[in-house]
């Protein structure tokens, strides 16, 4: 059972010389509880995120410019998980005492404290050759923490038939990103050329765990499930967009009676 609560408050102003400023904070807050589950693919927590960030655009002529800044911030708090497996078919969250000697319990998940935080930002620009045609450019450095199933995953997903295993030492995405197009807008046509070039450091994906012989690695408890565990490594995704709209605009109408 997942609740998740989202803020956000932004202040738009003008400063100096025509200097369109936005200040403002966003995030969430969630928390999970397992409740009366039969199946723990990830545990009980409580996560809170918040992002203060800063926007400042100003115009010379036909040249925009826009930059930005931004500071993110998230905090897991994950609740440690024993489960009792007296009944195979139908396990149930313990809530007993002493449950590291307690008869068929078993820990699923430890507790969990992790906070990531990073600085990220933009700066862009756009040339507008007229009220048709501009070219624009940007470069931006991202972030993104972990979530709590690439953290803490330690259990079978039914739909699937995958049992996902989580990496508490994962450390936070980092990416710089440069990208650039140009825009075309005319009564009949529209079109653009855009090109993106994207370097992520820490990059987190799922990857099959497989047995010495290439078999498929498999959960003792779960024998119809492949183990899919998380893993980090760097990535770089680049590529482009071509885009073109037809739209006539007819010139006469004919009308009778």
């Amino acid at each position: 059972q997942l609740a998740t609560f989202t803020y956000y408050v932004k202040y738009n102003y003008i400063i100096g010389n025509d200097f369109e400023t936005t200040v403002g904070v966003n995030g969430q807050y969630q928390n999970h509880t397992i409740g009366d589950a039969t199946d723990f693919p990830i545990p009980a927590y409580h996560q809170f995120d918040e992002g203060p960030f800063f926007i400042i655009k100003k115009s010379f002529g036909k040249l925009d410019l826009e930059g930005g800044a931004r500071y993110d911030s998230r905090s897991f708090t994950g609740q440690a998980a024993y489960i009792d497996t007296t009944h195979a078919f139908y396990p149930s969250l313990y809530t007993g005492p002493n449950p590291g000697s307690a008869p068929n319990v078993t820990q699923q998940f430890a507790a969990l404290n992790k906070t990531f935080s990073g600085a990220t930002g933009s700066f862009g620009a756009t040339y507008n050759f007229s009220n048709a045609f501009l070219v624009k450019a940007n470069i931006a450095r991202g972030f993104r923490a972990p979530s709590i199933a690439e953290l803490s995953a330690n259990g079978p997903d039914p739909g699937s038939q995958i049992y996902h295993v989580g990496n508490s030492s994962f450390k936070p995405e980092f990416n710089v990103q440069e990208d650039a197009g140009v825009f075309l807008t005319l009564p009949n046509v529209s079109a653009s050329v855009e090109v993106f070039n994207n370097n992520i450091q820490n990059y987190i994906y799922q990857q099959q765990l497989l047995n010495p012989d290439g078999t498929p690695a498999r959960n003792p408890n779960f024998p119809l499930y492949n183990i899919f565990t998380y893993v980090q490594s760097k990535a770089r995704i680049n590529g482009g967009e071509v885009n073109l709209d037809l739209h006539p605009v007819s010139c006469c109408i004919f009308r009778t009676r």
